[in-house]
């Protein structure tokens, strides 16, 4: 007070009143805004009021229709599955509507699909779950309560790539950012299939899929930035490291696969490197020069993270 005093001495009175003016004058102007924003729209009574002859469905509405078309169709009509899933789908991303299907039990009417022979119709159903899942927590907490997380896990290893690639991404959205998502997931033994999954992989878009959300996890999971950073993944560990490199020396593997790759193993280079061989390095020093011209600081950073650490 010293300091504002000796700048501003016997105006200091007035210096307040002014900024306490001015602070009232933008609470006014915050005041109007909200106002002027809320003439331009009208609740649902008075429109319901202005278009009585024009049904007006609030979003819990809507959602309430497409399940009841959805349990009004024969599981054997895959076309007519499949529409209403992908509108399921464009509703389920908002987390109320996301909500709705836990609080209503629709989850459980959907996930009834779960064993359906037609793998549109399940990867249908699983993009619901991920739309409706993505960082909602009460849906990932359901999904896991409800033993779907375990049953998708338990899937996995069964899959064809294409299939398992979908069933990745709806694992990743039930348990990212959300720790007791990481701990079932865990428990589950999540990453030991994930990992034997990868290992038994020949498929570009399946390894990318794997290798993206183990580089997720690696962001969230403290545990596993441990010097135990394999203990989840064994007996798959020590053959994750050696896929991990397999696709790094690889010249035809994909540049976005390879990315993921070496991301992955700048993570966990003081595991994995007894499995990092002269090819792999002189790969990495190619991959540096390549991500420098082309100006990816992003990858070059990450490269140069995985090189260091050798």
């Amino acid at each position: 007070s010293s300091g504002i005093n000796a700048e501003y001495g016997d105006n200091l009175p007035i210096v307040v009143e002014e900024m306490e003016e001015g602070l009232k004058r933008v609470a006014k102007s915050d005041d109007d805004s909200v106002n002027s924003i809320k003439k331009k729209f009208r609740s649902m009574e008075e429109l319901k009021k202005e278009m009585p002859n024009v049904e007006i469905k609030t979003e819990g509405q809507l959602m309430k229709d497409k399940m009841a078309l959805f349990n009004s169709v024969n599981t054997s009509d895959i076309p007519s599955l499949i529409i209403v899933l992908e509108e399921l789908e464009d509703l389920a991303h908002k987390y109320d509507n996301g909500g709705l299907l836990v609080s209503q039990g629709w989850i459980g009417e959907l996930g009834e699909l779960l064993s359906h022979s037609d793998e549109e119709v399940y990867r249908g159903v699983l993009r619901v779950f991920s739309s409706a899942a993505q960082s909602n927590p009460p849906v990932q907490k359901h999904c896991i309560q409800a033993g779907y997380l375990d049953a998708l896990i338990s899937k996995l290893l069964s899959q064809s790539e294409k299939l398992a690639k979908s069933t990745v991404f709806t694992i990743s959205s039930m348990v990212r950012n959300f720790p007791a998502g990481l701990d079932a997931f865990r428990s589950l033994h999540g990453y030991n299939t994930l990992s034997t999954k990868l290992t038994l992989s020949s498929q570009a878009p399946l390894q990318r899929a794997i290798l993206t959300f183990y580089n997720d996890l690696l962001d969230q999971d403290i545990q596993l930035k441990s010097d135990e950073v394999l203990k989840g993944l064994q007996p798959a560990g020590s053959m994750l490291c050696k896929k991990v490199s397999e696709i790094i020396s690889d010249s035809s593997s994909s540049v976005d696969v390879v990315q993921e790759a070496v991301q992955f193993y700048s993570h966990t280079h003081h595991i994995c490197s007894a499995d990092i061989n002269t090819a792999v390095t002189e790969r990495l020093k190619q991959l540096q020069v390549l991500f420098n011209s082309e100006g990816n600081e992003e990858v070059t950073s990450i490269i140069n993270l995985a090189l260091s650490g050798q």
